[in-house]
């Protein structure tokens, strides 16, 4: 599953990008790696609309990356 996460992060440059602020002017910058790796948990009381809940949040574009896996 990591391997083919970093597969598409590394076919698209959407996924690698992040955007900052210099002189007034948001400048895009396209990554040639990310560090990204998978975790897997086992949780015995499991509820999908909580973790759902949990891992609904914004992206931060200044210091990306723009996926998140959860």
């Amino acid at each position: 599953l990591e391997r083919a996460f970093k597969s598409v992060i590394d076919r698209h440059e959407a996924l690698r990008t992040n955007f900052v602020i210099e002189e007034d002017t948001i400048v895009q910058i396209i990554h040639q790696n990310i560090n990204f790796n998978l975790v897997y948990e086992t949780k015995p009381d499991f509820n999908l609309l909580k973790e759902a809940q949990k891992y609904n949040k914004v992206f931060n574009l200044e210091s990306g990356p723009l996926i998140n896996v959860n």
